[in-house]
């Protein structure tokens, strides 16, 4: 009966706390040893769908390494820099307009699909390797060499038409594995050749036009996939055996995998060709 009683009293006391806290509270989640510490705090947070517009009170948790603040109102996440433990955050569907400068000596990966960022100039984090930014209103990735760690980009659905706005030698050589830029506008892959660690690539539903395009990806020696559905190039004729001629090393194309007998058709073509221009030569020089 007492037990009863403490836990109502307990259920009461909670109620008639501020709403926004209550929210943080029956949040709280993953409880474990709290770093450098003897005692235990919760390390992950969950505030989906809460109609969150501030969140000041998330200084208080500092010993979060887990955040989900998806599908609220926020338009300022900065309080997030006081979180020095925070690892991983999603922030999507939010009104976040700007990227702020993180400090969190641990955080590898941030969720920004479906906001309203137009720039990722004023981002800087040292220490983020994953980025998802689907869904916003970016106009190229200009600020990416402001992530120094940075090894996975999505930002598919957005309204990018050029990979690098700048002067291309101001762009260090990025240790970029992942990067999806599906359904943008892109026409040109001008700059891609300067991510040379790159090994999938996903540019459906773009406006890539032939394979002198495509060409850009030589440089590229680590890749393995790539997706060109969608793009009028795909459209082309032959276009299979001269994407497989152009980027010999490739694994997977536009979804499915690339067969030994492709790899062999695609080299008596080439070997066809070549001969075609020596013939040409030859012909011309009579």
């Amino acid at each position: 009966m007492a037990e009863e009683e403490g836990s109502e009293k307990e259920s009461n006391d909670l109620n008639e706390q501020d709403p926004t806290l209550i929210h943080y509270i029956k949040g709280l989640s993953r409880l474990q040893q709290a770093p450098g510490k003897d005692g235990y705090a919760y390390t992950a947070l969950d505030l989906t769908n809460k109609s969150l517009e501030r969140i000041d009170l998330i200084k208080q948790y500092c010993y979060i390494q887990i955040l989900n603040l998806s599908q609220n109102k926020i338009e300022d996440f900065s309080p997030l820099s006081e979180l020095k433990y925070l690892v991983s955050v999603n922030i999507a569907e939010n009104a976040i307009e700007t990227i702020p400068t993180l400090c969190n000596v641990h955080l590898k990966a941030i969720d920004l699909t479906r906001n309203q960022i137009t720039s990722l100039k004023d981002f800087q984090s040292d220490t983020v390797a994953n980025l998802i930014v689907t869904e916003n209103s970016l106009q190229s990735i200009d600020g990416i060499e402001q992530l120094p760690q940075l090894t996975t980009l999505i930002a598919s659905i957005n309204q990018i038409s050029v990979l690098w706005s700048r002067d291309m030698d101001q762009l260090p050589d990025l240790p970029l594995e992942h990067l999806e830029l599906n359904a943008n506008a892109l026409k040109s892959l001008h700059g891609i050749e300067r991510f040379k660690h790159l090994k999938c690539l996903h540019l459906r539903d773009n406006q890539i036009q032939d394979v002198q395009d495509v060409s850009m990806l030589r440089p590229l020696k680590f890749l393995k996939v790539l997706d060109l559905t969608g793009n009028p190039v795909s459209e082309a004729e032959a276009y299979r055996q001269n994407i497989i001629i152009l980027l010999s090393d490739l694994s997977i194309l536009d979804t499915i995998p690339i067969e030994k007998e492709e790899v062999l058709t695609a080299a008596i073509l080439k070997q066809e060709r070549e001969a075609a221009e020596v013939n040409s030569v030859t012909n011309d020089a009579e």
